[in-house]
Formats: structure tokens, C-alpha cells, sequence
């Protein structure tokens, strides 16, 4: 299995918390295509494979494969163009049975534990939303961005002609990429395994994708207030005890499978 990430210009500060996580997961290759020095500045794991490339370059790749409409302005237009990194990188992502992109500001469990059973089943899609997708390296689910659906012009051709952010990576916005496979026929695993925390609330309410809405229902509080340092216990990712959280990040944090144990001292 292999991840392909992109960082360009600034790191979150969930990134070091991130990368200790990735490294329990021995598995799993996260390929990070960044213009940072991440391993001058960073704890590296092994598996992680640092790929140096300016933001002007993948500019260029971009124009190269999709054409000269196509527009990446700021890096955080990336996420409308994760879907199309099985083309994008295709020479970095040759050999694996899966590729699939994730955020770096998330805290990863013990993979294996929940996906390997998964993973089994041979679906095309795993996951509906941003924060974690997987895809079955096919050529026919790599090139599946560009399919029509509903008899429309493809989506992906109004994305790449736009410098907003279409949230075409996820179930969110009504075109995108989760919408083309399952009207294409695709074989998909969309159930919620991450414990999305809830921005707009004082204590930790856990937000969770529902499939059959394409939204984020249910919200469930977990009894632990959100005051001073909140450790989260990873679980059950053996080695790691425990993280503190001291400073969220300036959009909603998303701490993939894990268990909120409550306020503790910091030790």
C-alpha cells in the first residue's frame, strides 16, 4: 500500500505527530512530494520516501497531463487534483495493489487492525472523504476522474479550468470523485472509520460520514471537554502510550481511529 501526499510551502503543526504515527505503520509507504526540507527538519520514518519537487514544477506536470486550461494558482488547490494522482504519479505508484492519499494532519492507528480485512474484499474505492481515501490500482479506476456521469461534460474538466476549490477529492460538494465511481459501477467501501472531531463544539463530538446521506451526521459527544492538554490515547496502535494535544490547527482536526481517554496532567 502506498500513500501519495503533497506539502508545499508549510507544514501543519500536527505534522511531526503525523509522521510518529506513519511510523508504526510499517506497511504502508507515504510518498511526500514537498518543496521542505522535511527530512533536515523532521523525525522521518522509513517509510517514508520524501520525492523533492517545487510547486512550480508540479504546476507544469499538471498543464503537461490535463492541458494548458488547467490551473493549480496555490497549493491548496492540490486536494481537487488527489483523484488524479494514480496518473499524476503513475511512475512513483507502479507495483502496488492500492494507492490513496491522505491528510497530514491526522494521527494514524494501527492501519493493519481495520484495513486489512477491508483490503480483502478487492474494492475499487475505500472511504468516501478527504481525509483518507484508498484506490485499487487499475488503470480503469486511475483514469475513472475523467468519465462522464448523469450525461454530463466529465466534472474533473470544470475543476481543473478553475482556481476554486471544488472539493472533488470527496463525498462532500455534488461533483466529485466518490459520486463518478459509485454511478460508474464501481465496487465501494464507504463506511466511517475515523474519529472526525467537531470544531464547532467545547467538547470532543465525533462527526461521522454517513454513506447513505453524503453528509456528516449523528454527531455523538464523547464525554472529555476540550480544556488545557487533552491526551489521545492511539489505539490499537502498539508503542505509542499516548499524545497531547496542546494546539489545534486552524481548521477542524481529523484524529483518525482513536479512542479519547480523557484530561491528564502532561507527564
Amino acid at each position: 500500500m502506498r500513500f501519495s501526499n503533497s506539502v508545499f510551502r508549510d507544514a501543519t503543526d500536527f505534522f511531526p505527530l503525523f509522521l510518529r504515527t506513519l511510523s508504526y505503520n510499517k506497511g504502508y509507504d507515504l510518498i511526500l512530494v514537498t518543496d521542505i526540507d522535511v527530512e533536515a527538519n523532521y523525525d522521518c520514518p522509513v517509510n517514508l520516501k520524501v520525492v523533492p519537487m517545487k510547486f512550480s514544477e508540479l504546476q507544469e506536470r499538471v498543464k503537461q497531463l490535463f492541458g494548458e486550461k488547467s490551473v493549480l494558482p496555490v497549493p491548496y488547490k492540490i486536494n481537487d487534483y488527489r483523484p488524479m494522482f494514480g496518473v499524476l504519479f503513475a511512475e512513483l505508484l507502479a507495483g502496488y495493489d492500492y494507492w490513496g492519499h491522505c491528510d497530514c494532519d491526522v494521527l494514524l492507528g494501527d492501519l493493519d487492525d481495520f484495513l486489512s480485512p477491508v483490503l480483502e474484499k478487492d474494492f475499487d474505492k475505500i472511504f468516501a472523504v478527504g481525509h483518507m481515501t484508498l484506490v485499487k490500482n487499475t488503470p480503469e479506476n486511475n483514469q475513472r476522474y475523467s468519465r462522464s456521469v448523469r450525461g454530463e461534460d466529465p466534472w474533473y474538466l470544470e475543476m481543473i479550468q478553475t482556481s476554486k476549490s471544488m472539493n472533488f477529492d470527496e463525498d462532500y460538494h455534488e461533483k466529485n470523485i466518490h459520486t463518478i465511481f459509485k454511478e460508474t459501477g464501481a465496487d465501494i467501501f464507504a463506511e466511517d472509520f475515523a474519529m472526525n472531531v467537531f470544531w464547532g463544539s467545547e467538547r470532543f463530538v465525533r462527526a461521522k460520514y454517513n454513506p447513505q446521506t453524503a453528509d456528516f451526521t449523528g454527531r455523538g459527544t464523547v464525554p472529555c471537554p476540550v480544556l488545557g492538554k487533552i491526551t489521545v490515547a492511539i489505539k490499537p496502535n502498539k508503542g505509542i502510550d499516548s499524545f497531547e494535544l496542546i494546539a489545534m490547527s486552524d481548521h477542524c482536526p481529523t484524529v483518525s481511529f482513536t479512542q479519547i481517554i480523557g484530561k491528564e496532567e502532561s507527564k
